[in-house]
């Protein structure tokens, strides 16, 4: 009896854990392999976030074309498909339980 409330206990932990993972699909890594990877830059004053990825992209990232680009531009390109970007953000849940992302 303890071996079986014992396996349900760790197949819930493990279901509730795999819950919170989203895995991409093929079909969105097929649109990001066609899309163009904006770098958000940092606005911190004493952020080497910048410096560093420019260095590190120019040396290592092959896999799609890339510009560093501004908030501004982020916030206008944000809703293309034609476009991935990385950037440095926050993020917390509401009481409701709703993400929210904060931007750097």
């Amino acid at each position: 009896m303890k071996k079986i409330f014992l396996t349900l206990v760790l197949n819930a932990i493990a279901v509730s854990l795999n819950a919170q993972i989203n895995f991409a699909s093929s079909t969105d890594i097929k649109v990001f392999l066609k899309s163009k990877t904006c770098v958000v830059e940092d606005q911190g004053p004493f952020s080497t976030f910048n410096e560093t990825l420019k260095t590190y992209m120019a040396k290592f990232w092959t896999i799609t074309p890339y510009e560093f680009i501004g908030m501004d531009e982020f916030d206008i390109r944000k809703t293309k498909n034609t476009y991935s970007f990385l950037l440095l953000s926050d993020a917390e849940q509401d009481e409701d339980g709703v993400i929210i992302n904060r931007y750097q």
